[in-house]
């Protein structure tokens, strides 16, 4: 079964409804605009946003639910970006039947990869986190330091320490 996507959404300003909200999606009610949804209506102020889903489904938030859920940075928008991820490492692993590595998917999608596409923020567990001088020096016992990277995902080391 495929999963819904949005299609569309809305910040409703109090003003005009966008062309794809049709009348089955909505109802007006002592002058209070109510979306319908499968779980029953939402009466809507200015400021909340609606969601057209591609299922036919509509869905509201409020500022700070429509921005955690439906934003960018959001669950959406993080799943978005994930999928996309997914998607070029799929292309990758296409064009190399006999296998892929990690530099591949590195090279194709750049610390992006790492880091935006999951989400993932690393701290390493050999790095003493600023709390050492070791740490915030830019040369260690081997020479110049670099960041540790995650085994799994090649997420950088997050800890301040690493850009001093």
């Amino acid at each position: 079964m495929t999963q819904p996507r949005i299609l569309h959404t809305h910040l409703w300003d109090g003003g005009d409804l966008p062309a794809w909200l049709t009348p089955d999606h909505y109802l007006w009610e002592d002058g209070q605009l109510v979306i319908r949804h499968p779980d029953g209506t939402t009466p809507i102020r200015p400021g909340w946003s609606i969601a057209l889903w591609s299922d036919g489904t509509c869905t509201v938030g409020s500022p700070t639910t429509a921005a955690r859920v439906y934003g960018a940075d959001g669950i959406h928008g993080r799943l978005e970006r994930a999928e996309t991820a997914l998607d070029c490492i799929a292309a990758i692993a296409a064009e190399y039947p006999a296998g892929i590595d990690t530099a591949l998917i590195l090279e194709a999608l750049g610390e992006w990869a790492a880091t935006q596409a999951t989400g993932h923020t690393y701290l390493s567990t050999g790095c003493f986190h600023g709390n050492h001088d070791y740490c915030q020096s830019m040369t260690g016992l081997n020479g110049s330091k670099r960041p540790a990277s995650c085994k799994f995902c090649s997420a950088p080391c997050q800890c301040f320490c690493h850009a001093i």
